[in-house]
């Protein structure tokens, strides 16, 4: 009664059993009310988008999950680490919102970090007693609920690979028709080659990609063929490059872009090595004599000298021979 009366008319106290709750008469069997003073939390954030690298204008899905259903007005909005805002787009009356990301240009994002206890103490990662170390809460609370830990690899990428120098791993030198010179185009990050890109050179020849795709570095390799010339050994232009049909493209499929540095400048393949192609062979000129004119008897010495186009190189034995 709480120091109150409950009477009817005639003054007789009211007894004051009620319905057992829940049956008949009661306020529960009666009405459906609902009594909620917990505000709705965010439990995590997940992606139903595949763990990979993304370029402008790819769409990447987020999900928010909250702790009870949520009933959204308007268009919330979540930021970025790529420096982007992804838009509410779609879940209202359930407990997950799904936001929708639109990669836009020069965003970037390199993915997730490792947490700084998961790498000073790897043992803690599974071990819920140590949840108020980390950074994660999302997989702390996961881990105390015996759910598997859950982390997104999504990389956004909206720079294109560019060509950082070419080199050559063949030795400075000169090289004959036959002889093979490997040629190395070094790029700003991995890429990954489909047909057969094409590299002129000053030569007069012009080179098949080789090997390489999935790395920084993709190879061309040269067979000198006859008639082949060159003093120092580089491409022909900044466009020497080419695709020729083929693609060559980094994880998140941005066309790389194939411009060189020019012919002889830091980070061309004449700045870089000192390769000579000469395919023309040296031909006999004049014939002469350093001895002066005369009469000469057995055992006199007399030294003949044979011009050629260039220099030789040879053995004494076919110096001999050519005297």
């Amino acid at each position: 009664m709480n120091g109150g009366t409950v009477k009817d008319t005639a003054t007789n106290n009211a007894t004051l059993t009620l319905a057992t709750p829940g049956t008949a008469g009661s306020l529960g069997n009666a009405k459906n009310i609902v009594i909620d003073t917990t505000a709705p939390t965010v439990s995590s954030v997940n992606s139903s988008t595949a763990d990979g690298s993304y370029k402008a204008g790819a769409t990447v899905s987020i999900q928010v999950n909250f702790s009870e259903s949520v009933t959204v007005t308007g268009t919330p909005q979540l930021a970025l680490s790529s420096g982007a805002t992804a838009d509410y787009a779609s879940g209202s009356g359930t407990s997950t919102l799904t936001f929708t990301y639109t990669v836009g240009a020069g965003e970037t994002s390199a993915g997730p970090r490792l947490q700084r206890d998961d790498v000073a103490h790897p043992e803690r990662r599974h071990d819920p007693r140590h949840c108020h170390e980390q950074r994660d809460l999302d997989a702390c609370r996961a881990r105390r609920s015996g759910q598997p830990r859950q982390r997104k690899n999504i990389v956004v990428d909206t720079t294109a690979p560019t060509v950082s120098s070419v080199n050559s791993s063949t030795a400075n030198g000169s090289y004959k028709a036959g002889a093979t010179v490997s040629i190395q185009v070094a790029f700003s990050e991995n890429v990954t080659v489909t047909g057969t890109p094409q590299l002129a050179l000053n030569s007069g020849a012009t080179v098949n990609y080789a090997s390489g795709s999935g790395t920084s570095t993709l190879t061309f390799t040269y067979t000198v063929g006859a008639g082949e010339t060159s003093a120092d050994l580089d491409y022909n232009g900044a466009g020497s490059l080419t695709l020729n049909g083929g693609t060559i493209r980094d994880t998140a499929t941005n066309n790389a872009t194939l411009t060189l540095a020019a012919p002889g400048a830091v980070g061309s393949l004449g700045n870089a090595k000192s390769i000579v192609i000469d395919t023309t062979a040296p031909t006999a000129g004049s014939v002469t004599s350093s001895t002066a004119d005369g009469s000469y008897k057995a055992a006199a010495t007399v030294s003949i000298q044979v011009s050629f186009s260039e220099k030789r190189h040879g053995h004494r034995d076919a110096a001999a021979r050519s005297q």
